[in-house]
């Protein structure tokens, strides 16, 4: 298991210090892998014990073995032009990129979030009576995505592309409904305040955001986790995207299985219905 993906999954138990350290290994890896115990606590504004900590934290017996896994590491990654689309790139050194992206995203966002989150957030999301979905941006496009899914299977949901509107609807929310929240960041203003609204009416929910510990994941009863993409923003614009989706399928079909039949029919009936409109 790569350091970022060790780093990714223990984020949740981190303190602020440790957030701190955190940061500064996924940003400058390979200054990093230069600096004594003391020069890393000078970098991170911390402490030579609060390092140590940091690294039994994750998982290394010490910073030795840490530096060797980071050196790997940043070794295995492929060079900067084959993650970032350039000028001169041809179709296919896109496509190439792209199909990387993808493979990439799906297996760290798998194995970042264990089955008994999921199957936690799917039972959580089938008992609500009605459910609030929340996400501005490119996380509003994935919301929107997953609002459409849910009315198919006759789904009681709540969205408006608006997050003015979604802030609205959040104020309606009882304990028998539940809400999703998509936010890469965990810090949209517009989002937080919508979740912040349902946790102060008791409001049941999840958070789909990045693996660094969040205002939202905090405010959450469950925090499914999307990798933290370091490189740049273009392409963890595009990676977060395809990994929120994937929880967002993921989701989606957990509900469904809970009452397959009656989804087959549903299913049926909204094809039958769209067939019809576009004659």
């Amino acid at each position: 298991m790569s350091y970022r993906l060790r780093i990714q999954e223990n984020a949740g138990n981190f303190t602020k210090t440790d957030e701190k350290i955190a940061r500064y290994f996924l940003k400058h890896p390979q200054e990093a892998v230069f600096l004594s115990v003391g020069e890393l606590g000078a970098a991170t504004k911390t402490s030579p014990t609060a390092i140590m900590r940091f690294v039994k934290k994750i998982n290394y017996e010490g910073l030795n073995e840490l530096r060797i896994a980071i050196a790997h590491g940043e070794k295995d990654i492929q060079p900067e032009s084959t993650l970032i689309v350039k000028k001169t790139d041809s179709v296919s050194a896109v496509k190439s990129t792209m199909v990387n992206l993808i493979c990439d995203s799906a297996g760290t966002t798998g194995a970042l979030n264990p089955d008994g989150v999921l199957e936690k957030a799917i039972k959580m999301i089938q008992k609500a009576d009605t459910l609030y979905l929340f996400g501005v941006g490119a996380s509003g496009i994935v919301a929107e995505d997953l609002y459409h899914k849910l009315v198919r299977i006759n789904k009681r949901c709540m969205f408006d592309v608006k997050s003015n509107v979604q802030t609205m609807y959040s104020v309606h929310g009882t304990k028998k409904d539940a809400y999703i929240a998509f936010s890469y960041s965990g810090e949209s203003r517009e989002v937080n305040a919508a979740v912040a609204e349902c946790k102060a009416s008791g409001v049941p929910g999840i958070a789909v955001s990045g693996a660094v510990a969040s205002t939202l994941s905090k405010l959450a009863d469950v925090w499914i986790k999307l990798p933290s993409m370091e490189k740049d923003l273009r392409i963890g614009a595009i990676q977060s995207r395809y990994a929120s989706l994937m929880i967002s399928d993921i989701l989606f079909l957990g509900i469904a299985q809970a009452n397959y039949e009656e989804m087959e029919e549903n299913l049926k009936r909204t094809r039958r219905i769209v067939k019809q409109l576009n004659k």
